[in-house]
């Protein structure tokens, strides 16, 4: 390429730089703009079956099922995608995906039922009910009560697991005592019902409290009292032959199979469901009439926020996440994300209305809050603004990242010209001595390990709960991600092919 040609080709570049500016602002003005007209239910699903699709493909995520309830009844369900992406068997109504917290709720409402039955007291401290594990001794101690366990007020450790790749014997107590992990001994941190922490060791100890007291393990009692009750036929706290028929593969963020990974902490993090039976949880949740398992009252009190000692409300029921539309309207739910796994359940007991979606990937987390915002707005007639603004953040990275490609890419020919025209020779050249090698080598080196120490950094699983730092990056981070990594190879190749001077010196 002449001099000329690259001239021009860095002008072409330029302008594509500015216009790519602007569109940026158009297209973060054009979304924060309100719908008009409410959108009508027709339109929601024909949306949901249209951009579905697209959308995994976009986002990275091999398959998805999702469950829409309208009206006070189960209206619509439908699987997107693949459960295998060896096989490409596709998703179904049927497919079992583990929903990670989403056991939580579940687990509440194990724990209601004994309440509901008198065996348990909600303000009872919950050593009562314990013989197998103890709480560390604490002047506290008395006041970690059934209650503040439910709500994540009891001032325990440990926030969520990992879980395993092989279970053998293990009890929930070894778990408790730290025996499959130090970061998994539950402690008391704080004077309970102080603050909102949430607290995977608490709901661990609650799944202690229900085998104590019932003489049954978790998951049978799990299964007999709550989910073949309320027609969960397909779910299950443990896995076994009959889930694993149905299962759908774990994908991770860069699109690879994960092990199914299984947790003696069922209560916290431990459910295999479909969307057909999370769909009628949720139901129940926020249709008390629907179900015989739980008195309405019983409900309610676990779907109403939590008090602080001093006078504050949490945004925590017993078991729920409790929140409100923009049109104030009430909305409880839970999300849950394990390694390979996202899903979440929203739904408003106002309307009758509720949204469950379950995902086989890391990234599920950026259909889930595109999918919520579209219910969302279903229901109040207008975009969530954190969804305006996760959108408006979405094209800032990208564009951000598209530009610093295109500027790499005018240096990439710069660089081309000049090895070209023998002002960059390879650094082994004899033309430079000893004290400029060695500096250049260096340079190079510190380029590989930023190159080496990104990738590691965001991609292997040395995160708590053996997650990796990139599935917590907003969407359109991946191209922020390339374009970082890209820089340093470039400047690696410049540092490979130093500039010579007339004198045949290096210019650092």
């Amino acid at each position: 390429m002449d001099r000329r040609g690259s001239k021009l080709s860095r002008k072409i570049i330029l302008i594509i730089i500015i216009g790519l500016l602007f569109n940026m602002t158009n297209i973060s003005f054009s979304i924060a703009t309100p719908a008009n007209e409410q959108m009508e239910f027709k339109d929601f699903i024909n949306k949901i079956e249209d951009e579905v699709p697209k959308k995994l493909q976009e986002y990275g995520i091999p398959g998805a099922a999702i469950a829409i309830i309208h009206n006070g009844e189960v209206s619509w369900i439908e699987g997107f995608g693949v459960m295998d992406k060896g096989t490409n068997e596709a998703v179904t109504s049927k497919t079992v995906f583990q929903v990670a917290s989403i056991s939580k709720t579940v687990s509440a409402w194990g724990i209601m039922k004994l309440v509901d039955e008198g065996v348990i007291n909600l303000d009872d401290p919950v050593e009562k009910y314990l013989t197998r594990w103890q709480l560390p001794t604490s002047e506290y101690s008395e006041e970690v009560t059934v209650r503040s366990l439910l709500s994540h007020t009891g001032g325990l450790s440990v926030g969520g697991y990992a879980g395993n790749k092989e279970l053998k014997e293990i009890l929930i107590e070894d778990s408790l005592h730290g025996n499959l992990g130090s970061r998994y001994q539950v402690n008391l941190l704080y004077e309970p019902g102080t603050k909102y922490q949430y607290s995977g060791g608490g709901y661990s100890v609650l799944q202690l409290l229900i085998e104590e007291v019932t003489g049954e393990s978790f998951e049978e009692y799990m299964e007999k009292e709550v989910l073949l009750p309320l027609g969960m036929e397909n779910s299950s706290f443990i896995w076994n032959s009959r889930i694993d028929n149905n299962l759908t593969n774990a994908y991770g963020v860069l699109g690879e199979t994960l092990p199914n990974y299984l947790f003696v902490e069922r209560a916290a993090a431990g459910l295999y469901t479909t969307v057909e039976d999370l769909a009628t949880f949720l139901l129940a949740s926020i249709e008390p009439s629907t179900q015989n398992l739980l008195p309405s009252n019983r409900i309610a009190l676990m779907t109403e926020k939590t008090v602080l000692k001093n006078g504050t409300n949490i945004s925590y029921g017993l078991g729920y996440s409790i929140g409100t539309l923009s049109n104030g309207v009430k909305k409880l739910g839970h999300d849950g994300n394990n390694r390979g796994w996202c899903a979440s359940i929203l739904g408003s007991p106002v309307d009758g209305s509720g949204i469950v979606i379950l995902t086989n990937s890391y990234k599920g987390n950026h259909l889930i809050n595109d999918l919520i915002a579209d219910w969302e707005e279903l229901l109040t007639g207008e975009r969530p603004t954190y969804h305006i603004n996760l959108v408006k953040q979405r094209n800032l990275i990208r564009g951000i990242s598209i530009v610093f490609l295109l500027i790499l890419s005018l240096y990439l020919l710069k660089i081309s010209k000049q090895i070209q025209d023998g002002r960059r020779k390879f650094v082994t050249n004899s033309c430079f001595n000893r004290k400029r090698k060695v500096l250049k080598w260096l340079q190079i080196g510190v380029n590989t390990f930023l190159l080496i120490g990104v990738s590691v950094g965001l991609y292997a699983p040395i995160v708590s709960g053996g997650w990796t730092a990139a599935a917590f990056l907003p969407l359109g981070s991946g191209w922020l991600v390339i374009t970082i990594l890209l820089w340093s190879l470039t400047f690696t190749i410049a540092g490979l092919f130093p500039k010579t001077q007339s004198n045949h010196k290096i210019s650092l």
